[in-house]
């Protein structure tokens, strides 16, 4: 499936926001998201897309399992955003999680870092 490119304003509002993102989604009769467990990102997701099946199969998944599983399964992952910013351009990788503190969710749920997937190893999943 393609990288769908949705462009916002540099300063987005919420409404902005929900209708490029819906504009975007029209097409489709179904949408994946990867989201894990913050129960108001989810509901926000249901509330924007009410006609949509919206399927989110992570849901509830332990992430320091999940994070390894990823790794183990091929995901390749540059850290870009982060509270830390040592850890900016770092690879999502074993050694980059066992540096993490204990309190850091190790898929970064809580916003600790964000990630940019490579698509070269996108394949591997499908």
């Amino acid at each position: 499936m393609p990288v769908m490119k949705i462009p916002l304003p540099s300063q987005c509002s919420n409404a902005v926001y929900i209708q490029r993102f819906a504009e975007a989604c029209a097409p489709f009769d179904a949408i994946v998201f990867g989201d894990l467990f913050l129960e108001d990102i989810r509901q926000f997701r249901e509330q924007s897309l009410p006609e949509k099946e919206l399927l989110f199969p992570l849901w509830k998944r332990d992430t320091p399992q999940l994070a390894r599983e990823m790794i183990l399964g091929g995901l390749v992952a540059t850290v870009t955003a982060a509270q830390d910013p040592a850890l900016i351009g770092r690879l999502f990788d074993e050694a980059f999680l066992a540096s993490l503190p204990t309190a850091t969710d190790p898929c970064g749920e809580n916003g600790e870092f964000h990630t940019y997937v490579h698509p070269s190893c996108l394949a591997s999943f499908r």
